[in-house]
């Protein structure tokens, strides 16, 4: 296994935020999932203005990263310490699903996906959903941020195929 080519301006971004920021995660041998849950509850609720989920969808997480399900990733600036940007995923044997993320500064999250990649292949996975790819221009940003880590698009219908 080994991390897709960057594409240069997401290698930029990457590049910038970890020289910044520390970059932490959490999974099965973590101890306290929901003290790590809570705060990425806690940012999720600043960077949305709202509550988006449940309380139900939070237990769930720290579960998910208790039973080896889950895995966590934050980042925090080196001076002052303040956590900014979290990014979870939820993982089953070859497969991790981007699930969430909260930030106060976007482009660190680039960071934590690509130091999530990294983990998510120690830990045995070969598999990474980041979400639909619609070709809708409102989606342009957001699948240029997907590309630009040298993944593509199966569609559904080859997908059984092509990972079985």
């Amino acid at each position: 296994h080994r991390h897709a080519p960057l594409d240069l301006a997401i290698h930029s971004l990457v590049n910038r935020a970890q020289r910044s920021h520390e970059m932490w995660a959490w999974n099965a041998k973590t101890a306290y999932p929901e003290l790590w849950v809570r705060e990425f509850r806690l940012l999720h609720l600043k960077d949305a203005g709202r509550v988006t989920r449940p309380d139900s969808t939070g237990m769930m997480m720290a579960e998910w990263l208790r039973s080896g399900h889950g895995l966590l990733m934050g980042a925090k600036h080196r001076e002052p310490e303040a956590w900014c940007a979290f990014a979870y995923f939820v993982v089953y044997g070859q497969w991790a699903y981007y699930h969430s993320s909260a930030k106060q500064e976007p482009d660190v999250v680039h960071a934590l996906i690509r130091n999530a990649m990294g983990a998510l292949v120690s830990g045995g996975v070969r598999w990474l959903e980041m979400g639909w790819m619609t070709g809708v221009e409102a989606e342009k940003g957001r699948e240029l941020f997907k590309t630009g880590f040298g993944g593509y698009d199966i569609p559904a219908k080859e997908a059984l195929a092509l990972c079985g």
